[in-house]
């Protein structure tokens, strides 16, 4: 069922095309000015269509990265690639064809060009890889001049040669279409990353959470290398979801793609405000469960727990059993809500939204310092501090909250004592409970007081 509340960002769109490795992804990347695409000189790199913001003339404008268009869709997921790049070239308002001008006109370069000059929608070519004075002469070859083009761009992706004056050709572009391209604005969203070990549903989820198709889904495991951005507004919040690539342990790891694709995964997570921590629900959690997990915990970050193919689970206590499975498995995530959601389905999907906003405005709470203040000295009065070390028995003298994004308290006790950790975990557990601070972790600290 359509969700109403959900809006995606729309901005004007341009598509970049072309066959593999002529260097979209580093166009993409030189564009956007950073390195979101995975590059590779391997063909077939990029599997899902990439979105980016880039700024230019003080404006903004949405550009997409896609896969080379001479896969052959032999497979599911090549067919679901190919649905992907024709679904970015109908929505894109202009389209960037790159050629390769250090290794000629190619068939599939003609047939793709040939395509673009019988619709009726702007385009621009460039010939990439000019990174020589030497290579740029190669535009002055009959090959080259013979095209049913008049103005080819030359750039050089790899070292930003001639990129602005392609971003000036795309400004013009869309000027003359006469769309009013909206002013670049720095505004803050609540950035959540989806992730989980290969073929939990990541790709699934997120389709389900914008009820449009924007990642490859297949049956295979690692479709997703890339994590990829995709800013919605909810509830009047801007929210920014990032599919990530699955998740294996270090030894089990390939190098290169998979590889690349861990490690932007591992970036997007530390640079998540709350993280959505998918799990395959009808399947035994593992130690890739466990190690996706204790990366969320050690980053520190708002947390959800999404149990996912609820579709596929049977039997009357199944809900009450799940609970049972989570907490065992990773009882130090027992600070974090569970959702229980079938993305296949979408059923209870839109739930987590509202959730994402009650975590995110948890993490940045500021407590009544009063109120923490009487609520600690109650709780120690009634439960004593247990010592960790030393003979001497703590006492605590004070509570304060030092931090926020994630919610941050340092307990004053007295000079030369020590508190076991058991006992701040058991501060942060009743804090947590009587001030709301549900799916974010609480850092508790110690400081001596001379007295």
């Amino acid at each position: 069922m359509p969700n109403n509340d959900i809006k995606i960002k729309e901005l004007p769109l341009v598509a970049i095309i072309g066959r593999t490795n002529v260097g979209k992804s580093t166009l993409f990347n030189r564009i956007i000015e950073e390195g979101k695409a995975i590059t590779s000189t391997m063909p077939g790199t990029t599997r899902d269509v990439i979105y980016g913001i880039p700024v230019w003339r003080g404006k903004n404008f949405s550009i997409v990265d896609t896969a080379g268009l001479d896969i052959e869709g032999k497979n599911e997921l090549e067919k679901n690639i190919l649905r992907q790049v024709e679904r970015a070239k109908k929505e894109a308002e202009v389209i960037i064809l790159i050629l390769d001008l250090q290794t000629g006109i190619m068939p599939d370069d003609r047939r793709l060009l040939n395509g673009l000059v019988n619709q009726k929608k702007p385009f621009l070519v460039v010939a990439n890889k000019a990174d020589t004075k030497k290579i740029r002469n190669n535009l002055e070859s009959k090959e080259w001049l013979n095209l049913p083009v008049k103005n080819i761009l030359p750039v050089s992706a790899k070292n930003g040669a001639g990129i602005g004056d392609l971003l000036d050709a795309i400004y013009d572009s869309l000027k003359k279409l006469k769309i009013q391209l909206p002013e670049a604005k720095t505004e803050k969203t609540i950035k959540v990353s989806i992730v989980g070990k290969p073929n939990v549903g990541k790709s699934s989820l997120l389709n389900s959470l914008l009820q449009k198709e924007v990642a490859v889904v297949s049956s295979m495991p690692h479709t997703t290398r890339e994590p990829q951005d995709i800013i919605l507004e909810y509830g009047e919040k801007l929210i920014t979801l990032v599919d990530t690539a699955g998740i294996r342990r270090k030894a089990k790891v390939e190098p290169g793609f998979e590889k690349m694709g861990v490690r932007k995964t591992i970036t997007s997570i530390k640079r998540s405000d709350i993280v959505l921590l998918v799990l395959d629900a009808p399947e035994p959690f593992g130690v890739q469960d466990k190690r996706v997990a204790q990366l969320c915990f050690e980053a520190r970050k708002g947390l959800i727990i999404i149990a996912n193919k609820i579709d596929l689970i049977k039997g009357e206590d199944w809900h009450k059993n799940l609970i049972y499975r989570i907490h065992q498995f990773f009882p130090f995530l027992d600070w974090a809500p569970i959702l229980y959601v079938s993305a296949k389905t979408g059923e209870k999907t839109k739930k987590i939204y509202d959730t994402i906003l009650e975590v995110d405005e948890n993490r940045k709470k500021e407590l009544d310092a009063r109120e923490l203040e009487l609520f600690v000295k109650g709780l120690s009065r009634q439960y004593k501090p247990l010592k960790a070390k030393g003979v001497r028995h703590p006492y605590i003298f004070g509570t304060k909250q030092t931090g926020s994004n994630p919610p941050r308290f340092t307990i004053f006790i007295r000079e030369k004592t020590s508190v076991h950790e058991a006992y701040l975990k058991f501060l942060s557990k009743q804090i947590r409970e009587e001030f709301g601070l549900l799916g974010t972790p609480i850092v508790m600290e110690t400081q001596d007081l001379k007295i």
